[in-house]
């Protein structure tokens, strides 16, 4: 099992470093919400009250905060970073978690469970990739058209939700959420950690800016580019999309 003093020496040359003066028995990663002492994760957003509630192990979160003084926590620049690099070197992610209901058709030209392109910037303009260590989950009746891209999630499942359609040639990110009984035209990509409700329809070559929420029965109109929240109920069209009235 990796101490916390071994991650912290790898990322700064020193095994205490500003923030983190206690060693813990780290035995794995998860996010900041999910995250026990057994576990490390990081913190994005110089958010003081998120820093207090977390109880990771090793907590990688941004300088700003360092006057906090919670013991498990390493204060840097690039806390992002730091954690993919620190993730990758001592917990890398085993093969993708692939949960395909029995009664879903998926064409064989389907790419289901491949890393997302979920790449973070470091000191000179460094990119690393974010390791992934969640699946896919594909539930009942649900069809998936060729050549179609789902990536597996980052520490929870890409979830395609019972009955929805997939067409041909589009790209669903990381961590995305599809409810029940949707359907999606080809050439639409729907960016990373997005929410689509139940019943919502996205037209041909659409495209969901990542970690947008679409509510429930809506219809996206072809070609739009949706780059904030859509209620329930609406049709957005246009670039950007915008609610038809």
């Amino acid at each position: 099992m990796t101490n916390s003093g071994d991650i912290v020496e790898f990322l700064t040359g020193k095994r205490s470093a500003l923030g983190v003066t206690a060693e813990r028995s780290i035995s794995g990663v998860n996010s900041l919400e999910s995250a026990d002492e057994s576990h490390m994760a990081f913190l994005l957003a110089p958010d003081p009250s998120r820093l207090k509630a977390s109880k990771a192990g090793l907590l990688i979160a941004p300088k700003e905060l360092s006057g906090e003084g919670k013991r498990e926590v390493l204060f840097t620049e690039y806390p992002k970073y730091q954690f993919a690099k620190a993730a990758a070197a001592f917990f890398p992610p085993p093969p993708a978690r692939l949960t395909i209901s029995p009664s879903a058709q998926v064409h064989p030209s389907a790419v289901i469970g491949k890393v997302g392109f979920n790449l973070v910037r470091g000191p000179g303009q460094n990119l690393v990739f974010l390791p992934h260590y969640a699946g896919v989950t594909i539930k009942d009746d649900v069809s998936i058209g060729a050549n179609t891209c789902v990536d597996r999630g980052v520490f929870e499942d890409t979830v395609i939700g019972r009955g929805t359609r997939v067409d041909n040639l589009v790209h669903i990110a990381h961590n995305v959420k599809i409810g029940e009984g949707c359907q999606v035209v080809a050439g639409t990509v729907i960016g990373g950690s997005c929410v689509i409700g139940n019943y919502s329809f996205l037209g041909i070559g659409c495209m969901i800016k990542d970690h947008v929420n679409i509510g429930n029965n809506v219809m996206v109109g072809m070609g739009a580019v949706v780059i904030r929240d859509v209620p329930d109920g609406v049709t957005v069209v246009g670039n950007p999309a915008r609610i038809l009235t």
